[in-house]
């Protein structure tokens, strides 16, 4: 929920912000998107089951199916909530998380005047590289970039989002002087 909480923030206290990271957004501009849905699934699932048997009746959900194909580090992300402790607060988290929104809209974002950064990646369901793609649109003079998946490899993915950081928050820092 970071990428959300960012832009809320760049929109309600811009005067507090010298330049806007968006790292693998999961929301654009509505509540309850579908590429949320797999949370909601897991939340559902934990509420329903205990805690012994939980995580298999996920594994054998269609979305465990269908995350395994097309988004494996998702897929791992979800296997560990299966574990978590006070579960049962936890479920109701996920899919009141599934459910929510950024609450902000398009024109908001496209009042934006400070340095933005959007970084997305392909093979992730729960944070498709379109909503990268379509924020880095929507807020002016954003710079795009896409960083291999943690599903490919997460030691690319961490090196080059720290790159790409890197580069970023020092022409901020260069701007500012």
């Amino acid at each position: 929920m970071g990428a959300a909480i960012s832009l809320n923030l760049a929109v309600r206290r811009p005067e507090l912000i010298k330049g806007l990271v968006v790292a693998r957004p999961a929301w654009l501009f509505d509540d309850s998107p579908e590429n949320m849905a797999p949370n909601a699934v897991a939340g559902q699932i934990l509420a329903a089951n205990p805690s012994e048997t939980a995580l298999e009746v996920f594994e054998h959900s269609s979305t465990a199916e269908q995350l395994g194909r097309v988004s494996p580090d998702n897929l791992n992300s979800l296997r560990g909530f299966f574990s978590r402790a006070n579960r049962d607060i936890f479920a109701q988290m996920l899919m009141r998380i599934a459910a929510d929104g950024p609450k902000v809209t398009r024109s908001d974002l496209a009042s934006l005047t400070l340095p933005a950064l959007v970084i997305g990646t392909d093979q992730d369901y729960v944070h498709p590289f379109s909503h990268a793609r379509s924020l880095a649109e929507a807020i002016p003079n954003a710079k795009l970039v896409k960083v291999t998946s943690k599903s490919v490899s997460r030691a690319q993915y961490v090196s080059q989002f720290q790159a790409e950081l890197a580069v970023f928050l020092q022409e901020v820092k260069d701007a500012a002087q």
